[in-house]
This record gives C-alpha cells, sequence and structure tokens, in this order.
C-alpha cells in the first residue's frame, strides 16, 4: 500500500468518524434552542402552583413614638390560571410571624394576607414576554401584642384591601426569566379590636398609600413543569388612626396612632405548571 493510498484512508476514517459525532450530538435535546412551535406546546401549561417561605426584615413606627425593627418569617402559596391572550385568576395566601423591637419595649406580630385576583393575560410573539393586569379583593389580618416594661397590650387589625396591578414575565430563554409583581393595596374596610378593651369595634381611617413590589427569578426545567423561583420583594403598608363605636353608638375618641410597617425581604417558592 503506497503512501497516498494510507493517507486517503486516514481521511476517510477521520470524516466518517467526525459525521458520526455529528450525528450523536445532533440527536441530544437542547433547552436552549426553541422553535416558536415548541413554546406553543409549551404554552399549554396554564395552571401554575407555587409553595414555599419567605424571610422578611420589618419596620414598625407608630406616629410619634420611636420605630421597632426585628425579622420575620413565614410560609406562602399561590394559585394561577394563566392561558395567554385570555383571562387570569389567581388566588395567594402568605403567613409571616416575628418580633420586632427597640431599647424600650417589642412587638409580637403575626401577618395572615389572602387575596384573589382576577385579570386578563397578553401575550407576545412565540411567548417571550406576558403582562397581565388585575385586580380583585383582598383582606389582611395582623395581630400584635406590644409589651413596654411590664406592660402589654394587644391589637387586632382586620383590614379589607383592593389589589390594583399587573404581573409581568420575561423569557430570556427556555430555562431562565425574570419578572415584576406590583400591587398597590388601598383600604376599603379597616377595624382593630383591643385586648382588654372587649366589647368595641374601633375603626380605623383608611389608608390608601399600601404598596407591593417582587422581582422574580425563574429558574425552570426543560419541559417547563417544574421550576424555582426566588423573588426579593419590598413593601409599606399603614394603619390609620382609631375611633371607637360602642354597641350604644356612642362615638369615642381613641387617639390610637397610625402605625407604618416596610417589610423587605425574598420569597423562595417551587413551582409546578400543568
Amino acid at each position: 500500500m503506497g503512501l497516498k493510498t494510507c493517507v486517503n484512508v486516514l481521511l476517510l476514517s477521520s470524516f466518517a468518524l467526525f459525521s458520526e459525532e455529528t450525528y450523536v450530538a445532533s440527536c441530544e435535546p437542547e433547552c436552549e434552542v426553541e422553535t416558536c412551535e415548541v413554546k406553543e406546546m409549551r404554552c399549554e401549561l396554564i395552571h401554575r402552583f407555587q409553595i414555599g417561605g419567605n424571610y422578611t426584615y420589618a419596620w414598625v413606627t407608630p406616629e410619634g413614638n420611636s420605630t421597632t425593627t426585628g425579622s420575620l418569617g413565614g410560609v406562602q402559596a399561590l394559585y394561577e390560571y394563566r392561558p395567554l391572550n385570555s383571562i387570569y385568576a389567581g388566588a395567594a395566601f402568605a403567613w409571616r410571624q416575628g418580633t420586632t423591637d427597640n431599647d424600650i419595649g417589642e412587638r409580637k406580630l403575626q401577618d395572615f394576607n389572602i387575596q384573589e385576583r382576577l385579570g386578563y393575560t397578553f401575550a407576545l410573539s412565540c411567548d417571550s414576554a406576558r403582562l397581565a393586569p388585575f385586580t380583585g379583593i383582598g383582606v389582611r389580618y395582623l395581630p400584635e401584642t406590644v409589651r413596654i416594661s411590664s406592660s402589654s397590650v394587644d391589637f387586632d387589625y382586620t383590614e379589607f384591601y383592593v389589589p390594583v396591578g399587573f404581573l409581568f414575565e420575561h423569557e430570556v430563554n427556555s430555562t431562565f426569566s425574570w419578572g415584576c409583581n406590583f400591587q398597590w393595596m388601598p383600604q376599603v374596610f379597616p377595624l382593630v379590636r383591643i385586648q382588654p378593651l372587649a366589647g368595641a369595634r374601633w375603626d380605623l381611617t383608611y389608608q390608601l398609600n399600601n404598596f407591593f413590589v417582587e422581582v422574580p427569578f425563574k429558574i425552570s426545567a426543560c419541559d417547563n413543569h417544574f421550576s424555582l423561583i426566588v423573588a426579593p420583594f419590598f413593601e409599606t403598608w399603614h394603619d390609620g388612626e382609631s375611633t371607637a363605636k360602642t354597641d350604644s353608638l356612642i362615638v369615642l375618641e381613641l387617639g390610637l396612632p397610625k402605625n407604618k410597617y416596610i417589610f423587605t425581604g425574598v420569597n423562595v417558592n417551587l413551582a409546578y405548571a400543568f
């Protein structure tokens, strides 16, 4: 066998090996490159359920009094019905508890927040982004125990509000997306009960400057069924000053001050879409 024949054999063998490796590589699934048809199949996952935990750092400032600060922790859950270019609906629950304090006292508080949402989901081509404006009804229950020295008093705030906001989600690629959850939460029926002052309903003035903003980052499996969502957030909430109404409809001035809450932290959720 001559030198020229050997070179030809080696070239043919190398070409065959390269062709086989290229074929094998082309058969391997890729998550990053998708056609619009594949994305449309993923758009059929119109239900999404999330559950996870949260960490919050809180500042609580009663008007005319010093601020208490501290950490809270809890859990949250969310169900969403979100077909593209159709009705959006959701139901959310969140709970957290903890203690804020300063040099002269402390507040032990819990925060229950239940919300129903209804809106519409607008989509861009190939589901690269979606926008869902919504409104609904929410109720917030904030039981607090305030201790100063050896004295303590319990406050049970119950505040109904109307969330007005939007959900935005942008898909960077098939496994990563980011978004925004913005809400304005004006109160429509706020009240408080105070222990040991049982028997009276203490109405609060309506507070409109309540806001929540969250920036979720989502990492998904290739089929988009399972996701990990990490969402830093910032929130402001206000309790109004109070007026007491007894059962005999006698109006009494209590002088309970307004409270301002600032919450910041992160929600970490596991999500399943189907």
